[in-house]
């Protein structure tokens, strides 16, 4: 007997806006280019989940119909869309969609589907613009949607960092300039500020705002902050009469950073979400050969590097040989490893990419995941890969690792079939060859790797105590 699903009213009519639109598709038939035509799109869905919004849909521009568009999304506050919430975040349809392509008669990637971090839990307006590859206009994707965030668990200890701010005054009700400013009773208007980390935007981030001047006597009302992952919208207000002249005005920032990672046993290391180079679990990131921390990523023909777009080789000669043949000796003596027998910090891809206190999971430690979660083969947004999830009071926290492949010489092996990560650790039996933790969707096991093979990282911060 066939078992039926029960579909939820926003169930259905997601399914209807999707249906309707490659309906019309298919009756107008494979469309033929004009000029000045606006894209054709589709918001199939957006959604609310802890601590993100997701959206989903597709977008083309018949202009140019191979091409993936960008898109943009903007989350608002309030109903009326009046307080945006951080900065604008941007797209690009690059996913797949065949029924898409079969029902206009086109071809290329036109489909989204973006997990974006939202700091602060609360309902919020959405609206998706599709922008148009020729200028003809970029109309908004389907009706304003409403979307839930709930709050999302924090398991990262938070370190407080203050750190130089960028003070970009993007409106005022004033002529206003941040250093310097002479302005008569009110003064107000509205600051864009936004912080980095080390150089890098974190996801999960909280900032306290403080309008700061030489003028002991001027003090500032701040009014309707609206926080974004690495930004904070403020409106302020002098909060005297009179004339007021500020000089060396500036903004102090302080930011609590949750520096993130699973933790999946007690007293274990907290692993990444993501591999290094990736933003999501299920993208593969960069290839590294062993104790290289440049990152390459595959172009179809060939690897490249992702500092300066430099061609590479995975082969036993070349760029990724320099740790290839070496025994533990030539290692240390050439400072590529410590006393330990890992990877020394400066040729570590996890910590020279990510920074503190991130680096390679040893040996052991891939060895510990093995032992103290439960495995097992699944699919993640369509990419396959093992997902570890932790026992007992660690039951519901998991990572999973995609079944990313290997370079080898220009090529990216085995996608989708067989997932291979290095450790920080040399093969000890052999010169020329590291530690990497392998699977297939059959089994996980050790294998020992030339170490000019490019393979992704997945990165780990504390130690087992």
């Amino acid at each position: 007997m066939l078992a039926f699903e029960r579909l939820s009213p926003d169930d259905i009519g997601t399914l209807l806006c999707r249906r309707l639109a490659l309906a019309l598709a298919l009756a107008l038939g494979a469309a033929t280019a004009r000029a000045g035509s606006r894209p054709n799109s589709c918001l199939d869905a957006c959604t609310g989940g802890e601590g993100t919004i997701r959206v989903t849909g597709w977008a083309f521009d018949r202009d140019a119909s191979s091409q993936s568009l960008d898109i943009h999304v903007y989350f608002y506050a309030d109903s009326g869309c009046t307080i945006q919430y951080g900065d604008i975040r941007v797209l690009k349809a690059n996913v797949s969609r065949p029924d898409v392509n079969q029902a206009w008669g086109i071809t290329g990637s036109h489909g989204f589907n973006a997990e974006i971090p939202i700091s602060n839990a609360g309902d919020y307006w959405v609206k998706v613009f599709a922008i148009d590859a020729t200028g003809d206009g970029n109309p908004q994707i389907g009706a304003t949607a409403t979307a839930t965030v709930t709050a999302a668990e924090s398991i990262a200890e938070p370190a407080i960092i203050v750190v130089e701010a960028t003070n970009t005054v993007v409106e005022t009700f004033n002529t206003v300039n941040v250093t310097r400013f002479h302005q008569s009773y009110p003064y107000s208007g509205r600051a864009t500020i936004e912080y980095t980390v080390g150089g890098r935007p974190f996801g999960k981030a909280v900032a306290e705002i403080t309008l700061s001047t030489d003028d002991t006597s001027a003090t500032f009302v701040q009014s309707n902050i609206v926080r974004g992952a690495n930004s904070h919208v403020i409106d302020f207000a002098s909060s005297f009469g009179g004339a007021l002249l500020l000089t060396n005005a500036s903004f102090t920032v302080t930011v609590t950073v949750e520096i993130g990672g699973v933790q999946l046993w007690e007293n274990g290391p907290y692993w990444a979400e993501c591999n290094v180079g990736a933003t999501r679990p299920e993208e593969y990131g960069y290839y590294f050969w062993w104790g290289d921390t440049v990152g390459y990523t595959n172009t179809g023909s060939g690897w490249i590097s992702v500092k300066d777009g430099r061609g590479i080789s995975f082969s036993n000669s070349g760029a990724a040989a320099t740790t290839y043949y070496k025994d533990n000796s030539e290692l240390l003596s050439a400072c590529y490893i410590d006393l330990t027998g890992n990877l020394m910090t400066a040729h570590d891809a996890a910590a020279m990419n990510l920074g503190s206190p991130w680096r390679m999971p040893t040996y052991a430690e891939f060895s510990a995941l093995l032992e103290n979660c439960h495995s097992s083969w699944a699919t993640v947004n369509g990419v396959p890969g093992f997902r570890f999830r932790g026992k007992g009071n660690y039951a519901d926290r998991s990572i999973f690792l995609p079944a990313a492949g290997f370079g080898h010489a220009s090529d990216l092996d085995e996608p989708g079939e067989f997932g291979c990560y290095w450790s920080s650790s040399p093969y000890l039996a052999g010169p020329g060859n590291a530690l990497e933790f392998y699977f297939d969707e059959f089994d996980l096991y050790w294998i020992q790797d030339p170490c000019f093979v490019g393979l992704p990282v997945r990165p780990v911060r504390g130690f087992a105590q």
